[in-house]
């Protein structure tokens, strides 16, 4: 059971009789208090159920218990998994988080990192980077445990969460020529992302393993939006000849190609395949259920948050954590899918 949010160290020395710093050495375990005054204070606490505040504590050791977390898109289901899967670890142990969106804008993130810094955070984390990676280098520099989800930085002070993102394109794409297809197009990220240039680079892999052709005009930027994945679509059927398939850099880009698919009387899988990337909750739920590879967003997060707990105590070094990433299959790219697997959860 949890201390009494309402009961104060000024209602503890009331009913024990005694001044509040007597309290306060009680609870700090200090020497010079008389037997029979640390019982009184300790018999009133339980009294009260009284529970010191984790943030004054904090601040007697020299910490906030805060840990700033930097996001480029709060309404982003695929972020605040990530997100949950830190705080779930972080609250455990008195740590709350300070969240801010960076809206998709690098400098915005700059600012919002700043900002958590002179704020006095314990530790800091960015969910998928926008930044530069000599300004992630600058952040590493800070003298705080520095933590980032999908980008790797080279710094001994990170801690740095990834998928193979590579490895997972490629398996993504293979199934799809498993399916006879050949003329395979791709919607890419934002430029600069890594994660998306990681799953471009798969994408080009299993083309030459398989010896299909490259084509340039097969490969349209999509910027991580549905409706970025609507207008990506449009552009890979504009020429002469149409691909049959199409992997998309992530789930939004995915189901915004699905949906413009529709609207241009196309019917998925039948005319059209695709395969998106991060297994977002809405992926089984549009019509047909959409093939993905999953990221463990859950997992990610409590890795990170518990390398940064770890830290923060001095019993863990910086860690470089590739997680799994596999191909869940459904109907999107001309699968039967008829059952219900631990990845649609």
């Amino acid at each position: 059971m949890g201390g009494n949010p309402l009961s104060t160290i000024k209602d503890v020395a009331r009913l024990a009789g005694v001044s509040p710093a007597t309290v306060s050495r009680v609870l700090n375990d200090s020497a010079g208090v008389r037997a029979e005054t640390r019982e009184r204070v300790e018999s009133a606490i339980k009294q009260l159920n009284f529970a010191p505040s984790a943030v004054a504590k904090g601040l007697r050791e020299g910490r906030s218990n805060i840990i700033g977390v930097v996001v480029p898109d709060i309404t982003s289901l695929f972020f605040m998994d990530v997100v949950k899967g830190l705080e779930n670890t972080l609250t455990l142990n008195d740590y709350r988080l300070a969240i801010c969106d960076s809206q998709n804008q690098a400098k915005k993130e700059r600012e919002n990192c700043r900002w958590l810094l002179t704020g006095g955070v314990d530790a800091l984390i960015l969910i998928g980077p926008m930044q530069e990676q000599e300004h992630l280098l600058e952040l590493s520099d800070q003298g705080v445990p520095f933590g980032v989800f999908g980008r790797m930085v080279d710094h001994p002070n990170a801690t740095t969460v990834t998928v193979d993102n590579r490895t997972a394109t490629f398996r993504a794409v293979e199934h799809l020529v498993s399916h006879g297809h050949r003329k395979i197009g791709f919607i890419s990220g934002t430029p600069g992302v890594t994660d998306g240039e990681e799953r471009q680079v798969g994408y080009r892999d299993a083309l030459s393993q398989y010896e299909i052709t490259f084509r340039p005009e097969w490969v349209q930027c999509g910027s991580f939006s549905e409706d970025g994945g609507a207008r990506a679509l449009d552009a890979l059927l504009s020429g002469p000849e149409r691909p049959t398939a199409v992997f998309a850099a992530n789930d939004e880009m995915a189901i915004g190609a699905m949906l413009q698919a529709s609207r241009l009387g196309l019917e998925v899988p039948k005319d059209l395949a695709v395969i998106g990337f991060d297994n977002v909750r809405l992926a089984r739920l549009v019509s047909p259920a959409l093939t993905t590879v999953n990221q463990p967003r859950l997992d990610a997060g409590f890795r990170l948050a518990q390398n940064m707990l770890q830290r923060l105590a001095g019993t863990a070094d910086p860690e470089r954590i590739i997680l799994p990433a596999d191909l869940v299959v459904r109907q999107s790219c001309g699968c039967r899918w008829s059952s219900y697997s631990a990845a649609d959860k």
